[in-house]
C-alpha cells in the first residue's frame, strides 16, 4: 500500500521520494526514503508495531506521521487516513 500526501506548491524542488512496502507472507512493513536533504529519515518515516507505517515528505509537517498512525490505530483504513 502506498499513501499519498497533500502536495505543497513551492518554487523549490524537494528531491525526495519514499516507498512503503509490506511482505504479504509475514505482514512485516517498512519505509524507505531517499533525498537530496540530509537526515530526512527521522521526519519522513513513521511506524508502530502492530499498527502500520506512514511516510510524509517534501515540506514535512511532522504531525502528519503521528496523525496517520493515530488514525490507523483507531482501525481505519489507509485511505481514510489520507482523507
Amino acid at each position: 500500500m502506498i499513501l499519498k500526501t497533500n502536495q505543497v506548491k513551492s518554487k523549490f524542488f524537494a528531491h525526495t521520494y519514499s516507498i512503503i512496502a509490506r511482505d504479504p507472507k509475514t505482514g512485516k512493513m517498512g519505509v524507505g526514503v531517499q533525498s537530496h536533504w540530509f537526515s530526512v529519515g527521522s521526519v519522513v518515516s513513521w511506524g508502530e508495531a502492530g499498527i502500520g507505517v506512514v511516510a510524509t515528505q517534501s515540506l514535512v509537517n511532522k504531525s502528519f506521521g503521528l496523525r496517520g498512525l493515530k488514525i490507523l490505530k483507531q482501525g481505519k483504513s489507509p485511505q481514510e487516513a489520507i482523507e
